[in-house]
């Protein structure tokens, strides 16, 4: 695949030298025959809780969600943020989250296409949009209410045909998309990592840059085809918690016993470690190679991102199951 914003070529040294984390190739090969039983590649339809959004909208929905889709387990002692949807069934995490901003929309509490308005979001409103009938909060809402301004701040749109436009700006390309979020701060995720030789290098990640480039292609692929994303093959695995979770699970990440211990004793691992970079990128490389054993089981192309898309929800099938995920509160995912 094209790696054009170097996320593979970044995260190769790390998979190489940390030693924290490896791959088993083994058990890539039989979780890519596992899956292929029951999994076909392709562009599943855009997720919406609340009916009626036009395309636009949509589109915006899907930057604001991106722009704070992150960091949604509970501490320690703490209990899970959950909220009650309009037909009283419980969601939590990001469809939680997806929820409360298209209710929020619904209401007219927030626009998905006034971007400019986000500048002037308070705290008691953001507050109130995401309240839990438990009535704990979401986590991380300071973070969250930086993040919306700041996407207010760099987004100058005020109507639907502001997004039109960025859209057509794109041309039908992934990698503008990318290239474009990746410029602005709230979508920055790059961190900092000494290789063996004492060297600092930039280890590139770009998770929710990335994804929201391949859900706003859901919307452009069923409703603006002429401007759907021909690239796809530019995006890599979204590094998250969920799909390592899972990558173990399955015994194609196998974890060096004292990080083995933190991530089952639940220790918070920091943002930016050594084990935390170790984790992801072997998340990233692990995904890369499941792709191309799902080519070689399938006989046709599969993108990152498909490959991205069927873990996750395996990783939600069997979350009840699988040993915690590792603890790291982080902006990033």
């Amino acid at each position: 695949m094209r790696d054009t914003f170097a996320v593979l070529r970044s995260t190769r040294d790390v998979v190489l030298d940390s030693g924290f984390v490896k791959i088993n190739q083994e058990a890539v090969k039989k979780l890519a025959q596992d899956l292929a039983k029951t999994n076909r590649p392709g562009i599943s339809e855009p997720f919406f809780l609340v009916r009626g959004w036009k395309t636009e909208e949509k589109i915006g929905l899907y930057l604001l969600f991106n722009a704070i889709n992150y960091s949604f387990w509970p501490s320690r002692n703490e209990n899970r943020w959950v909220v009650r949807d309009a037909e009283e069934n419980i969601l939590d995490g990001s469809t939680a989250c997806l929820w409360c901003l298209e209710n929020a929309a619904f209401q007219g509490l927030l626009s998905p296409t006034d971007f400019i308005d986000l500048r002037n979001v308070s705290p008691f409103s953001l507050e109130n949009i995401f309240h839990s009938y438990q009535g704990n909060r979401i986590p991380m809402l300071d973070q969250r209410l930086a993040s919306l301004r700041q996407l207010g701040e760099h987004l100058d749109f005020r109507k639907p045909a502001d997004l039109k436009a960025l859209i057509k700006s794109w041309g039908g390309s992934a990698e503008k998309a990318v290239a474009f979020l990746i410029q602005l701060p709230v979508f920055d995720d790059t961190e900092v990592w000494r290789t063996v030789n004492g060297n600092l290098k930039i280890i590139k990640f770009y998770k929710r840059a990335q994804l929201a480039a391949k859900m706003i292609n859901q919307v452009l692929f069923h409703e603006m085809p002429d401007y759907a994303f021909q690239d796809l093959e530019i995006l890599t695995a979204f590094a998250d918690y969920r799909l390592p979770q899972v990558l173990r699970g399955m015994g194609v990440l196998e974890y060096l016993p004292i990080l083995a211990d933190y991530v089952d004793r639940e220790v918070n691992i920091l943002a930016g470690s050594p084990e935390e970079i170790a984790i992801r990128s072997a998340t990233v490389w692990a995904s890369e190679n499941l792709r191309l054993a799902l080519e070689n089981v399938w006989q046709e192309k599969v993108t990152a991102a498909q490959v991205d898309e069927i873990l996750w929800y395996k990783a939600r099938e069997l979350k009840d199951s699988l040993a915690p995920h590792h603890q790291t509160r982080t902006t990033a995912y």
